[in-house]
C-alpha cells in the first residue's frame, strides 16, 4: 500500500480532557476508544467523571437533569388520618427532616447518574447491616441523600425463580453494609442484568453535542452577517506585514469608532451577507433535545411557572408524567418514611402500627389552569351538567356531589372526560338561579 494510501486511514487518538471549544461537550470521548479526526456518534457507558463535567458545563444538560426532579415535589403534598392533629405533627417532622430536599436530591442523583440512594439515621439497637428492629426503633434522626460514587456494591437476586427477583438486599457504602430497610434507593432505566440505572446523558448526549456545535457555529457566523470593505491605490504596493498592520489597525478602529477618516481616491463599504436556514437549524435541534429528554422546550429553557393555558397540551403530557412519576417512584419512598414515623416510640404519637389506622397521602396540583382557561371550562361544564340534568342522566344532588361535595369546590371530573381539573362555582351557582 502507498504512502499516500496509508495518510487516509490514518485514525487519531484524542486526549481524555479535551478543551471545551473542541468537544461539544467539553469534556472527552470514551477511554480506549479510537475514533477518525472527523466528528463521529460513539454509543458507550458514560462514566462518572464525564457525566459531571457535563453537568457543570452545559446548562441544558443540567436543567434536564434538575427540573424534574425538583417539579416532583414542586407542590409538595397532604397528609390525611383520622387524628388531624397527629397528621400536622407527623407533617411538622417530616419538614425537620427535610424529606422534600431530601428526596429531590435522591431523584437528580438518579437522573445525573443513573442511581441515587438516601440513609435513614434512626436511632435503634441494631447495626447498620441489620434489619430495623420496628420494636425497638425509638426516633428518625437523618435523612442523607448520596449518590452511585459512593455505593461501592449493590446486593440483589437474580434468582428468576424468587419472589424478591431484581429486589436489593443490601448495599455497601464506603466499606460498610447497610441492610435494605435502612436506605431508600431510586434506579433509573437500565437493561435486566445491569445493577445500576444508565445516567439520562447517556440517551441525550448526541443532541446536547449538536446544541453546543450549533451556538459554536452560530457565534462565528455573526461575524459574517456585516463586514467592510476597505479599497484604496496604495493597496497593491504594501508588503505582506503593512497590510497585516493596516488591517489590524483599520479593523479595531471601524468597529470602536463611528467616524472614518480616508483619502480621496478610497473607499470604505459595509456589505452585508444573508444568512437563511438558521432558524430552521436550531429549531430542529431543540425538538431533538426535548424529544430525548421527553421534555418541552419551554421547561427545559425555565420558562415555565405552572400557570397554563388550554392549548399548552405539551405541558399537560410532561405534568401527567410527572405525576406518574409521583405514583410509581415518589410515593413508596414518602410512604416508608412515614411508616417509619409512625413505628418509633419518641415521635409524634408514640409507638403505632401503620396497618392500625386510616391514612394517606394526595400529592398537590402540579399546576394551574390561567384565569381565563378555567372560566371557560367551567362555563362548558355548567352546560353539560345542565344538559345531564334535562336528559336524566344525572340527578341534582349527584351533580352537586361530584363539582364541589368531596373537595370544598374543587372538581373530580367524574361526569366527564375534559382532563381539567378546575371549575368555576359561579357557573354552577348560575345554572342553579335559572332552574
Amino acid at each position: 500500500m502507498s504512502r499516500k494510501n496509508k495518510r487516509h486511514k490514518r485514525i487519531t487518538k484524542r486526549p481524555l480532557i479535551t478543551d471545551s471549544s473542541e468537544s461539544g461537550l467539553g469534556y472527552a470521548p470514551r477511554r480506549g476508544i479510537e475514533i477518525p479526526s472527523q466528528s463521529v456518534s460513539i454509543s458507550d457507558t458514560l462514566d462518572t467523571f464525564q457525566v459531571d463535567r457535563i453537568y457543570h458545563h452545559n446548562s441544558i444538560g443540567k436543567n434536564i437533569v434538575d427540573l424534574p426532579a425538583e417539579d416532583m415535589t414542586r407542590n409538595g403534598w397532604k397528609l390525611s388520618m383520622d387524628d388531624a392533629e397527629l397528621a400536622a405533627d407527623i407533617t411538622d417532622r417530616l419538614k425537620e427532616l427535610n424529606v422534600k430536599s431530601a428526596l429531590t436530591q435522591l431523584f437528580k442523583y438518579q437522573r445525573l447518574y443513573g442511581t441515587g440512594a438516601i440513609f435513614i439515621g434512626v436511632d435503634e439497637n441494631n447495626t447498620p447491616d441489620q434489619e430495623i428492629n420496628v420494636n425497638n426503633l425509638k426516633k428518625l434522626l437523618f435523612l442523607t441523600p448520596f449518590s452511585r460514587k459512593k455505593i461501592g456494591n449493590l446486593d440483589y437476586s437474580d434468582d428468576v425463580t424468587n419472589e424478591h427477583y431484581g429486589k436489593i438486599s443490601r448495599i455497601s457504602v464506603d466499606g460498610t453494609d447497610i441492610d435494605h430497610t435502612r436506605f431508600l434507593l431510586a434506579n433509573g432505566e437500565k437493561f435486566e442484568t445491569e445493577r445500576y440505572g444508565r445516567s439520562i446523558f447517556e440517551y441525550i448526549e448526541d443532541e446536547l453535542e449538536a446544541s453546543k456545535t450549533g451556538i459554536t457555529s452560530i457565534s462565528k457566523l455573526l461575524g459574517d452577517f456585516s463586514f467592510k470593505v476597505y479599497k484604496s491605490p496604495e493597496i497593491d504596493a504594501m508588503d505582506p506585514e503593512d497590510k497585516l498592520l493596516l488591517g489590524t489597525v483599520a479593523n479595531r478602529q471601524f468597529e470602536t469608532d463611528a467616524l472614518a477618516m480616508i483619502g480621496e481616491n478610497e473607499s470604505l463599504d459595509n456589505v452585508g451577507k444573508a444568512v437563511t436556514g438558521i432558524k430552521e437549524l436550531t429549531d430542529y435541534t431543540w425538538e431533538r433535545i426535548a424529544a430525548a429528554a421527553r421534555m418541552p422546550k419551554s421547561i427545559i429553557m425555565g420558562q415555565e411557572s405552572g400557570t397554563l393555558t388550554g392549548a399548552q397540551y405539551d405541558l399537560m403530557n410532561y405534568y401527567s408524567r410527572i405525576k406518574t412519576l409521583q405514583e410509581n417512584e415518589l410515593r413508596p419512598h414518602l410512604e416508608y418514611i412515614v411508616r417509619l414515623l409512625l413505628w418509633a416510640s419518641d415521635e409524634p404519637g408514640g409507638s403505632i402500627d401503620p396497618d392500625s389506622m386510616d391514612w394517606s397521602i394526595e400529592f398537590n396540583d402540579l399546576f394551574q389552569l390561567d384565569e381565563s382557561t378555567a372560566t371557560d371550562i367551567g362555563y362548558k361544564k355548567a352546560q353539560t351538567d345542565q344538559i345531564y340534568l334535562k336528559a336524566g342522566v344525572a340527578s341534582q344532588d349527584e351533580i352537586r356531589e361530584t363539582r364541589f361535595g368531596n373537595f370544598g369546590g374543587t372538581d373530580t371530573d367524574n361526569l366527564n372526560t375534559d382532563s381539567a381539573d378546575v371549575v368555576s362555582a359561579s357557573w354552577f351557582s348560575r345554572l342553579r338561579g335559572r332552574r
